[in-house]
């Protein structure tokens, strides 16, 4: 096998490649991307290898294909060395702020992943034909964007892979591929495992600001009623509590929005808050308002409100989906301390109105999936904030249900490359039969003697359906699909 290095020191020799799949566990966040490492004998100093990080390391192999990365550490030893290679996703692994983005397609979303991170040029993105017309939903905020991105993935079944010098999406389940028939080595592995009674998932529903020349223009605080008959909760607060200040004072509150939102507006005082049909006039709200009233209960003029230092002003926080508030009194002590409401004088309503821009109203609902294990009262709770669909919640409380019932089945194989001009970035996530088997590849390391992998047994009813036309056709009398997964194909 030929394998050379392009931007490596002369005398590299080993080499390995390692890369993860994304996780079926929609809870779950990796934080790895795909490697390339080389090393060789010798004695080397910091001068001779420091001037290569961020310069280009690229593998070719006759068998692998081709893998271009970046080089991001060096290790040092006594008689050798070794510098290790990012992919183009590695750029991602740091912290970064994105705003909400409704439906958007997948290029689209890489750049602006790529732009949150401030990180130039996008690499190419190649997407499987059967999402190109596809459109996602991505919640914002600030948080590592590798992480945020890998839920995302994770949520809505999709694999990503970096291939050569391009990203490439597929969606799942992903493609076959066929391995040896005899392996360098394999281990077949029956554990134990976690259990639970009962999976719940928070779905987030999301819809878009509306339609015409406002539709990304809306009302996110106080919460409007959900618009989802099964939600448990709305986003945001529901603008029950009176903000307070007294004289020449500051006070700072956080409040949670109905949305997510790209910007928000800065409210406006106004003597009374307009109503139209016995709630809120939104259209006569401009792009916010507010309500002052000081200890007589009634409202503070605009003018002297603002002219003798009062002031209420809004921060967009970087969850995108929660403010800050700066609320400063007036200096004239006479009539404070001073409320953000409407008074009658019994009763104070209050009146803080926020116009949020670029976002979703975002309603939560709660679904609970049985699994049916036995001997154990553990509930487990998956929040992932891109799983914005029933059906997405369904598939994330089953894949966490087929792991939380009884044994796992896992598999480590060690052997030849499958056929094929490019190992390199194609195999995370591909299924093949081994053994009675259907396995998911959930990581893979390439190197000098071949390819290994760590597989976890990934049955599918369509794989048994190919065999048996019926499933009640099965010779299981007296056995769950949970045997049935645990034993292979009859």
């Amino acid at each position: 096998m030929a394998v050379r290095f392009f931007g490596a020191p002369s005398g590299a020799g080993s080499w390995s490649y390692d890369e993860d799949a994304v996780s079926l566990d929609r809870s779950e966040s990796p934080s790895g991307t795909a490697t390339v490492t080389v090393g060789g004998p010798g004695t080397k100093t910091p001068a001779d290898l420091t001037p290569l990080l961020g310069k280009s390391l690229i593998v070719v192999s006759t068998d692998h294909g081709r893998s271009d990365m970046m080089i991001t550490d060096i290790t040092i030893d006594d008689d050798s060395w070794s510098i290790t290679g990012g992919s183009g996703l590695s750029a991602l692994n740091q912290v970064g702020t994105i705003n909400p983005q409704h439906r958007i397609d997948l290029p689209t979303l890489i750049g602006r992943c790529y732009f949150a991170v401030n990180y130039t040029p996008v690499p190419e993105v190649v997407v499987d034909e059967r999402l190109k017309d596809q459109r996602f939903n991505m919640p914002g905020g600030r948080d590592n964007m590798w992480a945020m991105l890998r839920r995302f993935l994770s949520a809505n079944a999709l694999d990503m892979a970096w291939s050569g010098r391009r990203i490439i999406f597929t969606p799942r389940p992903g493609r076959t591929v066929y391995l040896q028939d005899r392996p360098t080595s394999s281990t077949l592995s029956v554990e134990d495992g976690q259990r639970a009674k009962e999976v719940r998932v928070n779905v987030y529903h999301r819809t878009s600001f509306g339609v015409g020349a406002q539709a990304q223009r809306a009302l996110v605080y106080p919460s409007a009623p959900t618009k989802y008959p099964g939600a448990d909760v709305t986003y945001g607060d529901d603008g029950s509590s009176v903000l307070t200040v007294g004289s020449g004072e500051r006070t700072v509150a956080t409040i949670q929005l109905s949305a997510e939102v790209s910007s928000v507006s800065q409210p406006t005082p106004v003597v009374r808050i307009p109503f139209k049909n016995g709630t809120p006039d939104v259209g006569a709200l401009g792009n916010g308002r507010y309500v002052v009233v000081g200890k007589d209960n009634k409202p503070i003029m605009p003018a002297q409100w603002n002219d003798m230092g009062g002031g209420l002003t809004v921060k967009l926080n970087d969850d995108r989906r929660s403010v800050t508030v700066i609320l400063s009194g007036m200096n004239y002590e006479h009539l404070a301390p001073y409320r953000i409401c409407e008074s009658d004088g019994k009763v104070d309503h209050p009146a803080l109105y926020l116009f949020g821009w670029g976002g979703m109203h975002v309603d939560v609902e709660t679904i609970s999936l049985m699994t049916g294990a036995k001997g154990t009262d553990d509930v487990m709770s998956i929040d992932n904030p891109a799983i914005d669909t029933p059906g997405k919640g369904w598939a994330a409380a089953q894949a966490a249900a087929d792991v939380r019932v009884g044994s796992t089945v896992s598999l480590q194989w060690k052997g030849a490359p499958p056929a094929g001009d490019q190992t390199f970035g194609v195999l995370g996530g591909c299924r093949f039969y081994y053994k009675g088997h259907w396995w998911r590849i959930e990581s893979v390391s390439v190197g000098d003697g071949g390819v290994s992998l760590q597989a976890a047994s990934h049955p599918l009813l369509s794989d048994y359906m190919r065999i048996y036309p019926r499933v009640g056709d099965l010779p299981i009398a007296g056995r769950t699909l949970r045997d049935l997964s645990t034993i292979g194909v009859l």
